[in-house]
């Protein structure tokens, strides 16, 4: 594969081969792994200031910063190596890894204290390994005949699990089981960010289990008259916060119906609609509370329960809350915007003709912005109500999304990524890849930008 680090101007800054990239924690330095060397870039220019050659016969399976990024973990042929970042030299090598096959995926634990290992075996199908990355030592291998296992770690790096043929382990990071639970049919898992609980869903429910002892805490069951046919759930998600969790799972006759879900973690009340494919479909989400739009129904949902309904004079074509989930903004298929507190209240409207295909609010909340199709723009300021300015961002625009400091508008799509100015609307300058997706990195400094499945990484001026 190839990284590229590119300015908002287009200019290019970085374009490098690379296997595996990470960036270190404080988005100063960015690792490549190009064959059995990794190479150290300086994030804000891309000036290559180190090679850490590994000595390893091939390509490197995984890297990881440890979270003070000081170090660097390197899985390379030779096994886990650890590099001192400051000094540039090789702290520990640990003993090659006992493998059986090939590396299929490898996986550092956050912090890089573990590593597991999915290796492919051939026709005997795969198997997952746990191994202690600080001496290489095997901590714990489950065969997974089918080659269909899946692993996670939690956030915290202290957890791990493992989910083959239907049944779930629970480890701690030195293979010590937690807890051990019979899961036929589930086949997603994903841990709360609080690492207090584990979730796992199929088609017909998500299953809630104790991270501490691996019990079960509670079984959310979707709803019954979905005329969902799969085993397979399509999406399983954590809110930011924790509090929230969302599932969806499709019918496996052509697409003809979606169930969408969402439940609050705590009391496991649950939002669960079917809807047909060809029904809009809108959900925001903004710390522990969410919105959802379909038909011509707008629904409220507060920390532990749906709150408010509001019935809409025609269906929605985009839906936004505002950062502090006081604000509610949808627009509608016949044009125009409406403002609702969070008690379902109409506080305002803004003019738009036709309708909207995109709402985004600015990271403070001060500012919202509504996208066409036709890639017509308008940004208000939320407090007065009052039209910022007009942009014009063009046809092909999937994302709009604004900087940290309301200064620009970075709009995303098909011709590729743009940046305007927002107080007068003029373009400041464009990436010539086209965009799937926008995400501007927790730090606020790092544009990351998905195209044809390969992330870039930019600066933000």
């Amino acid at each position: 594969g190839m990284v590229e680090l590119r300015r908002p101007d287009g200019a290019l800054v970085l374009r490098a081969p690379g296997d595996v990239a990470r960036i270190s924690p404080d988005e100063a330095l960015l690792a490549i792994a190009d064959g059995p060397d990794v190479n150290l870039h300086r994030l804000a220019d891309g000036q290559l200031i180190a090679t850490l050659a590994t000595g390893a016969g091939g390509r490197l399976a995984a890297l990881e910063f440890t979270p003070d990024g000081r170090k660097l973990r390197v899985l390379a042929d030779l096994g886990v190596q650890t590099w001192d970042i400051a000094s540039r030299q090789l702290e520990r090598a640990a003993a090659g890894l006992a493998l059986d096959g090939d590396i299929d995926r490898a996986q550092f634990s956050p912090g890089g204290l573990a590593l597991l290992v999915r290796e492919s075996l051939g026709e005997a199908g795969a198997q997952l390994t746990l191994f202690d990355a600080a001496d290489g030592h095997k901590l714990l291998q489950r065969p997974d005949p089918l080659a269909r296992g899946s692993f996670a770690f939690d956030a915290e790096g202290s957890l791990a699990a493992l989910v083959i043929d239907g049944e779930l382990d629970l480890l701690d990071l030195a293979g010590q089981p937690r807890g051990q639970v019979a899961l036929p049919g589930f086949e997603r898992i994903a841990f709360s960010p609080d690492a207090q609980t584990l979730a796992t869903a199929n088609d017909a429910a998500v299953m809630l289990w104790r991270i501490t002892d691996g019990a079960p805490e509670r079984t959310l069951a979707r709803n019954p008259g979905c005329p969902v046919i799969t085993r397979r759930s399509d999406w399983l998600s954590y809110g930011a916060d924790g509090s929230l969790l969302a599932a969806t799972a499709g019918s496996n006759f052509g697409g003809a119906f979606l169930s969408a879900t969402r439940w609050d973690r705590r009391l496991a009340t649950a939002a669960d609609r079917c809807f047909h494919a060809d029904e809009q479909i809108l959900w925001a989400f903004a710390g522990a509370r969410s919105a959802l739009a379909f038909g011509r129904q707008l629904e409220i949902h507060g920390a532990d329960a749906l709150t408010h309904t509001v019935g809409l004079a025609s269906p929605a074509s985009a839906l936004a809350l505002s950062p502090d989930a006081a604000l509610v903004a949808l627009a509608g298929a016949d044009g125009g915007v409406q403002l609702f507190d969070v008690a379902g209240a109409l506080v305002g409207a803004l003019p738009l003709e036709g309708a909207a295909a995109e709402l985004a609010f600015s990271p403070d909340g001060s500012l919202l912005a509504a996208r066409r199709a036709d890639g017509a723009a308008w940004v208000w300021q939320v407090g007065p109500r009052a039209l910022l300015a007009q942009i014009d961002l063009g046809p092909g625009v999937r994302r709009a999304i604004f900087t940290a400091d309301n200064q620009l508008l970075i709009a995303g799509g098909a011709p590729g990524v743009s940046f305007y100015r927002v107080s007068g609307g003029q373009r400041l300058g464009a990436i010539a890849a086209p965009a799937d997706d926008l995400a501007i990195g927790p730090r606020r400094r790092l544009l990351a930008v998905l195209s044809g499945g390969q992330v870039q990484l930019w600066g933000i001026p």
